[in-house]
């Protein structure tokens, strides 16, 4: 059995689940649906916003879920894919996804989403060179095409990562081989520098897994080896804060051991490979994060924690655990938001999304109750408002003069001006979630502006041009 295997079964037995959550008047929890078996199966993938203002994901079946909360089924061809990485937009319109099974080969695909709900497999993944069983989401670059990882495969069977058009040509970017990384679980994020970062779960100079750059071309290097004091065995994507450092988060690991070998850590990465935990989950405050964070427009990052140490979620078809929901600074400032019940959900290893009604949202692996399901439902939709205002997000958030690109918005209706850090764009008002432009001659890297009848509304993140 694997380090990670084996530090899995340990916390799977030790660690628990809180019946209590805490909120501060700011702050508003609310369970907006449950998965009924049958249609639905348990949801361990990010939410994301598409052009419509809907929220789309995966539960076995692609599901959309309105900004109010209501779940319909959009395409059940997962059920047999095994569709666990998230979906991505593209300014296409089409939503792309991995599965970690599935294909011609039964190692998984990469697929494309029509917006009727169409699902095309692009590319089947052979087991071999291309590697196996992608895990996590793709990161969309500049060019229109993907970057992703796969958990096994390659020429040592570690691992690989990879890029693929639009139309499913994969190329081979890195293997992993075990000194520098081995299965790595988190995917990639694209830096503002040009280069991939990610993490592995295992390998590196202690076994609890590594912090690499890649760079567009290929040429890996190890920037950290995790030591389990600060952290063993990542499994989340990391987000590039608006400080130009990378966070993310350990399943394992840290200071406090209440959890076997650590009940896992948020760290902060910069791109010299300077890694500072700053945050070590100690069982009450939540364990083993195995899900992204997310930076809010209030400058604080929001992520989920599989479980935490008070007693078992009554939902559970094992001695699973409820989990919690975080907030932390990005100097390390922690506050424990909601801790989950079992009733509303447990579990939560999809992570969050801020969508641009200022709401985060979230789905969880386990738990809900209905009079359909009873304590047998596969997991729920929650929403989480901590009183953030609407702003606008560019897709993709980076893109060069006179690319296409589209914007998403929750009132877009009657906008009259687009800017690009002051510079202005043609645009046309597709609909009250959507607006077609171009980068405009003379943009620069700055906040991309949309003004319409009722305010103001600015980008989540700086919009780059390269």
């Amino acid at each position: 059995m694997s380090q990670l295997n084996r530090w899995k079964a340990a916390c799977t037995v030790l660690v628990f689940c809180a019946a209590t959550a805490s909120l501060s008047p700011a702050q508003t929890f609310t369970t907006l649906d449950t998965f009924i078996p049958g249609t639905f199966s348990r949801s361990q993938s990010p939410l994301v916003q598409s052009i419509d203002g809907n929220l789309y994901g995966e539960a076995g079946s692609i599901f959309k879920v309105t900004p109010s909360g209501t779940v319909t089924l959009v395409n059940s061809k997962c059920q047999a894919l095994g569709c666990v990485g998230g979906l991505v937009q593209n300014p296409n319109l089409d939503l792309y996804g991995t599965s970690s099974t599935g294909g011609t080969f039964d190692c998984g695909t990469f697929f494309a989403i029509t917006p009727p709900g169409t699902l095309f497999v692009k590319h089947n993944f052979a087991c071999g060179y291309d590697g196996s069983s992608p895990q996590e989401g793709l990161a969309e670059a500049s060019s229109g095409n993907f970057y992703g990882t796969t958990l096994d495969g390659g020429g040592f069977s570690y691992g690989t990562v990879f890029e693929v058009t639009p139309s499913g040509t994969v190329t081979t970017l890195a293997e992993f081989h075990g000194p520098d990384g081995e299965s790595p679980y988190g995917g990639v994020a694209l830096g503002v520098d040009g280069n991939l970062y990610g993490t592995t779960a295992l390998g590196g100079a202690n076994g609890y897994g590594t912090f690499y750059k890649i760079t567009p071309a290929g040429v890996l290097t190890v920037l950290h080896d995790f030591e389990g004091i600060d952290g063993a065995n990542p499994q989340a994507k990391l987000v590039q804060a608006s400080n130009g450092n990378f966070y993310g988060t350990t399943t394992y690991g840290g200071v406090n051991y209440t959890c076997f070998q650590g009940c896992g850590t948020v760290f902060e990465a910069t791109t010299a490979g300077v890694v500072t935990m700053l945050h070590s989950f100690d069982g009450t405050d939540g364990s083993v994060p195995q899900s992204a964070l997310v930076q809010a427009t209030d400058g604080n990052l929001y992520g989920t924690a599989a479980g935490n140490a008070n007693f078992e979620c009554p939902e559970a078809p094992s001695p699973e655990e409820c989990g919690t929901i975080f907030q932390i600074t990005t100097t390390g400032a922690f506050t424990l938001l909601h801790t989950f019940s079992g009733t509303d959900g447990g579990n939560p290893i999809g992570g969050l999304v801020q969508a641009t009604n200022g709401t985060l949202y979230g789905t969880t692996y386990i738990g809900g109750t209905t009079t359909t399901c009873g304590n047998s439902c596969e997991g729920t939709v929650y929403s989480l408002s901590m009183g953030l205002g609407p702003f606008v997000a560019a897709v993709p958030p980076r893109d060069a003069v006179g690319h296409n690109l589209i914007i998403l918005g929750s009132d877009l209706t009657g906008a009259t001006s687009v800017t690009f850090n002051g510079t202005p764009a043609t645009f046309t008002v597709v609909s009250a979630t959507e607006i077609k432009t171009s980068v405009p001659v003379g943009a620069t890297t700055g906040p991309l502006v949309v003004t319409t009848p009722g305010g103001t509304l600015s980008s989540n993140v700086i919009f780059r041009v390269p």
